[in-house]
Parts: C-alpha cells; sequence; structure tokens
C-alpha cells in the first residue's frame, strides 16, 4: 500500500476513506494513537494517514480537492 494523504484526526480521514470506497477504492486509515487513547500522540507522528493500493493511487490522487493537493508531497 502506498500513503496518499494525512490528516489532522481520525474523523477527517475516515469520512474521505469513505469517499473512496464509494468510488471503489479500497483504503486503510493508520496512525500512531495507542489505538485511540491518546489521540494527541498522532500529532507528533505525522497524524492519521490514508493509504490505498498501487494500482488506485492515481484514481485516489483525482479526487482530493485542490486544497489538499497542494499540502500534498508526491
Amino acid at each position: 500500500m502506498k500513503e496518499l494523504l494525512s490528516f489532522s484526526t481520525r474523523a477527517e480521514a475516515e469520512m474521505f476513506c469513505s469517499v473512496l470506497e464509494n468510488n471503489g477504492i479500497s483504503c486503510l486509515v493508520k496512525a500512531d494513537d495507542c489505538g485511540g487513547m491518546r489521540p494527541a500522540l498522532a500529532f507528533s507522528t505525522g497524524g492519521y494517514m490514508v493509504y490505498v493500493e498501487e494500482k488506485d493511487y492515481t484514481n485516489a490522487y483525482a479526487l482530493i480537492g485542490p486544497e489538499k493537493k497542494t499540502k500534498k508531497k508526491k
């Protein structure tokens, strides 16, 4: 899997993952937040990352809004 984008909250990441899944793209949200027990840890480790399969990366990237594309490092 390849990292597509990161978010500052799990809710945002899960909502975007829902958008991907509604467009037929499998995704995974990962974060180092002690299983949700310490959400503040995610801020120091890069936030909540959304991963997609390599084969779906281009299609998933096309669904990112312009405000997020400016922040995304390819």
